[in-house]
């Protein structure tokens, strides 16, 4: 089923609405994560991350002691594509024309083997709805081995997602308290 574009475009305002809404409650409380992540991420080699905007939660907490490699998305110019670049917290970050925060375009790329994803919303299935341009599914659909882990408030959860032949499932999606599993079997040789 494709979902009519000004659908779509309505729900994501109303899911952004609502995420930054409850962030702006939240406070600077943060993500008590599940035992199953935790050792998911200390096998990693290197960690996916991203920078928050706009009520996403802050993945940067969830790396905990995590010794590998992190890294964050940055676009790639005139492109409608993304790579990640390895980056740590004492690392400068440059802003983008859309107003975001990445690595600057001299640092190395790396290839996450776990990547926390944002979303703006998400279902029972997995699905996810992310800003609207696609970059997240393109670069997943690239990275078929990499593990997919959705970061979200509760709240962004809703019945249903009409996924469209291009989007890419999670494999896990943790919130403030719980971790759903939808299949970390994929995930456990990386």
């Amino acid at each position: 089923m494709v979902v009519p574009p000004t659908a779509l475009k309505m729900l994501r305002r109303a899911l952004k609405d609502r995420r930054c809404d409850f962030a702006r409650g939240y406070g600077d409380a943060s993500f008590v994560p599940h035992a199953v992540f935790d050792d998911l991420v200390s096998a990693s080699r290197c960690l996916g991350l991203y920078y928050p905007m706009f009520g996403e939660p802050d993945p940067w907490p969830l790396a905990g002691h995590f010794k590998g490699v992190t890294a964050l998305p940055a676009l790639i110019d005139d492109e409608p594509k993304m790579a990640f670049r390895r980056w740590s917290p004492d690392d400068a970050l440059v802003t983008t024309t859309w107003g975001g925060l990445e690595p600057p375009h001299n640092t190395p790329d790396v290839f996450p083997d776990v990547i926390i994803v944002p979303l703006v919303g998400f279902d029972a299935a997995f699905q996810r709805i992310g800003q609207g341009g696609g970059y997240y599914d393109r670069y997943l659909a690239a990275r078929p081995s990499a593990c997919r882990v959705g970061l979200a408030w509760n709240i962004q959860r809703i019945d249903t997602i009409a996924a469209q032949p291009w989007d890419v499932a999670l494999d896990a999606i943790l919130t403030e308290t719980d971790f759903h599993i939808r299949d970390l079997t994929r995930c456990q040789n990386h």
